[in-house]
């Protein structure tokens, strides 16, 4: 079982780190443009095995050979925030780093379940399936893992809360990617956000099933066709084993359709990029 992290930023080396320790792979290729980081990242995590006790093998590498037969893929290349940018002013150039990684990707792994992480989430998960041209289940990107996680933490912060306060919480949430960037003032989070990722490597590798919020293809459900969109879905080998359609009040699906009409435009500004 071979897993490739693409990126070694933050995010990507604590993914790998994280895949390497829960020691469900026999190896994890990372890889990365910065000459010698992705090498001395692999070696020092190798050097901890016999301390955290596992046995994943860990690859650092400039290049895609070494990725060629991985089962999964996480991207977690691209730009990351800076205090006050927002997801939509990456679009251009993440646009072009996704595009390319993708291709070499597939060259090498054309069986692997890709994952995206890179931002703006939807856009770059839709331009990675299109590039990619592998059947859509395969291709998903982490949306609400990392917003229910963050939720969770919030509401057990503040139990016994007010209905009003609840509706703050949901604001912080939504927020709380841009509340932990106007902290670290360069570079974003990857803590919260590379446990939510390996979770769905897990899924896949284990082929568990596990109900998870995603970024997944919509074909019809809700009433929504033809966007990737955050929904609730199975997860397991193969990637999306099934959407899972929840019973919504009014209110909440003409909220989710009018949020699937807006990305539906944006992505379909990638078309214009690839």
């Amino acid at each position: 079982m071979k897993i490739t992290v693409v990126g070694c930023g933050f995010y990507g080396s604590t993914l790998v780190q994280r895949i390497a320790e829960a020691d469900y792979a026999d190896e994890v290729v990372m890889t990365d443009i910065i000459d010698g980081k992705p090498q001395g990242l692999a070696l020092d995590m190798m050097q901890s095995r016999s301390i955290e006790g596992f046995d994943t093998r860990i690859v650092g590498t400039n290049g895609y050979d070494e990725t060629a037969g991985s089962e999964v893929c996480v991207i977690t290349a691209g730009l990351p925030r800076k205090p006050g940018m927002s997801r939509m002013d990456l679009l251009e150039v993440n646009a072009k780093i996704v595009g390319d990684v993708t291709d070499k990707l597939v060259a090498g792994s054309p069986d692997a379940v890709i994952i995206v992480v890179s931002n703006p989430l939807d856009e770059m998960t839709a331009l990675c399936a299109k590039v990619a041209r592998l059947p859509k289940a395969r291709v998903i990107g982490q949306a609400g893992m990392l917003d229910t996680a963050r939720f969770k933490h919030f509401v057990a912060e503040r139990i016994g809360t007010t209905p009003s306060q609840v509706e703050e919480l949901v604001q912080r949430t939504r927020d709380g990617g841009a509340e932990i960037v106007s902290y670290l003032k360069t570079g974003s989070a990857y803590y919260a956000p590379s446990s939510a990722a390996e979770a769905m490597v897990e899924a896949v590798v284990r082929d568990s099933g596990e109900l998870m919020p995603v970024c997944a293809w919509v074909e019809g459900q809700y009433g929504v066709r033809d966007v990737y969109l955050g929904v609730p879905a199975r997860i397991g080998a193969g990637g999306v084993k099934e959407i899972v359609e929840l019973p919504l009040a009014d209110d909440e699906l003409a909220a989710l359709r009018a949020a699937a009409d807006a990305v539906r435009a944006k992505q379909s500004d990638v078309d214009k990029l690839v």
